[in-house]
């Protein structure tokens, strides 16, 4: 994941924390603004190459806001120009460069520095004694109705019903321990109004949590995405 914080007052983005990410990986790309921005025309953020002649090896700009201060978008690491420049090489930094249009004002903030990680486990695409692999289709209609579950990441999306002003969250599996790290957020459809949430602290479990809502959702269309770390 690539957790981002804008600061509008110096118009400068950094990581949250060191990071690395997977090749070949729907990477999460959250983008958070140190107060609520004006009009937000558009985020768009991009992998790419510090050389004389820079290239872009991935971008994104399909964001969609989260809160008052925050937008989410999925940057695809399977991209091909991303999967060429690191082929035959290691952990590779790349930088990543974050363009927000705010208030009709083109603001482009200092590239961060992000690290790529080749993939270990790879295979055949059919069933011939190997591994079998789901196509992208199948892959994300299992999260969307599962999630992942991992001994050490748990993530998954949730459709809500009217009248839902909070959701408790059961793992499909337990955590060894309670989990450190949790987040939830709720996508709303296209005229819908933004619901903020919260993470009950006191509620997480190594099986699961309850997530409150700032406001009762008023029909459907809306869905609770959540996602814990051990």
């Amino acid at each position: 994941m690539i957790s981002l914080t804008f600061d509008l007052a110096a118009d400068t983005a950094k990581l949250a924390q060191n990071t690395t990410i997977k090749l070949g990986a729907d990477v999460p790309v959250t983008v958070t603004f140190t107060t609520a921005p004006g009009s937000v025309a558009a985020i768009e953020f991009a992998l790419g190459t510090d050389t004389t002649s820079p290239a872009t090896l991935a971008y994104t700009d399909a964001f969609t806001q989260v809160n008052s201060t925050t937008w989410m978008a999925i940057l695809d690491a399977s991209d091909t120009r991303l999967v060429t420049y690191l082929s035959g090489l290691g952990n590779t930094n790349v930088s990543g460069e974050l363009v927000c249009v705010i208030d009709g004002r083109r603001r482009v903030a200092p590239n961060v520095q992000i690290t790529i990680q080749p993939r270990i486990i790879s295979g055949p695409t059919t069933t011939d004694g190997g591994p079998s692999y789901y196509t992208e289709d199948q892959s994300d209609a299992r999260f969307v109705q599962s999630g992942n579950d991992t001994s050490q990441h748990k993530y998954g999306a949730i459709p809500l019903s009217a009248g839902d002003d909070s959701r408790l969250i059961t793992f499909a599996t337990a955590f060894a321990t309670t989990p450190t790290i949790g987040q939830a957020w709720i996508t709303i459809p296209a005229d819908g109004s933004i619901i903020e949430c919260t993470l009950d602290n006191s509620t997480i479990t190594n099986s699961g949590a309850t997530i409150q809502f700032g406001a009762t959702v008023p029909t459907t269309g809306y869905a609770l995405h959540w996602e814990f770390w051990q």
